[in-house]
């Protein structure tokens, strides 16, 4: 079939003018498929050069081969593109796969240490118990982090038991705001008193200090017994004997 309308015809005895032929030039068409001329809408003539050219958005993705049976057919190939001409605007939004991004090292993650806007970087994850590296820049793995910590804290043997101040004046003695693991107090006698614990302490080792509860002389305060759920405390002057006196008693 004719790809090309010619805008002209002859019948029988029709004589070729110069006029004719001019027209079969200059007024000429491509045809369609169907027969019909283009419209002008996907090629056009160079106005300078002459030659025949695709015009702008004139492709569209009909006009591609696309044969999912046989990727060999397939229109486009890389080799098609020209280098560095896929700008970011034809990229889709979450159109870029895992699998198509450039592949990293074990033990890294993508980010940017380097001051200042820049590309992608990687960064490293270190698994250090000790975080012996002391990196300004590097990430630490749960693990690591966890047993740096578990490693940093003391012996449970050196932590605060127990702890509590009251006023041995008081006929029932009570522990102050911000005591500790303190379950009672029992006044046994003048300058006499047994702390119990809330929960058992384990090697106890404790510290009392005492001061008059009328006054704020210094009063000799010592421990007398003590063992896993009580401490009995004994407050006084070897002059004076037994004194009530306000305690502070703090309990490894």
């Amino acid at each position: 079939m004719p790809i090309i309308s010619t805008a002209q015809s002859f019948s029988s005895g029709d004589q070729v003018t110069a006029l004719k032929l001019e027209d079969i030039a200059n007024q000429a068409s491509f045809l369609t498929a169907s027969g019909t001329a283009t419209d002008g809408a996907t090629l056009e003539v160079h106005s300078t050069g002459g030659y025949l050219l695709v015009k702008e958005d004139g492709i569209t993705s009909n006009e591609l081969r696309d044969d999912s049976s046989t990727d060999a057919n397939r229109a486009v190939t890389t080799n098609h593109i020209k280098d560095l001409n896929i700008t970011t605007e034809k990229i889709a939004n979450d159109a870029v796969e895992f699998a198509k991004i450039q592949d990293i090292s074990t033990a890294k993650v993508l980010g940017r240490t380097t001051a200042g806007v820049g590309v992608v970087e990687q960064v490293d994850i270190k698994d250090e118990d000790d975080m012996a590296s002391d990196s300004n820049t590097a990430l630490a793995t749960q693990q690591s982090i966890k047993a740096y910590v578990d490693n940093s804290i003391p012996d449970t043997s050196q932590l605060l038991r127990a702890k509590c101040s009251f006023d041995g004046s008081s006929t029932n003695p009570s522990a102050n705001t911000g005591a500790f693991n303190i379950l009672s107090i029992t006044k046994n006698a003048t300058g006499d008193y047994t702390v119990t614990f809330n929960d058992a302490v384990t090697n106890p080792v404790a510290c009392v200090t005492a001061v008059n509860a009328s006054a704020t002389n210094p009063m000799d305060a010592s421990i007398h017994t003590i063992n896993s759920s009580t401490v009995r405390i004994i407050t006084g002057t070897n002059t004076s004997g037994l004194i009530d006196v306000i305690v502070h008693l703090i309990v490894f």
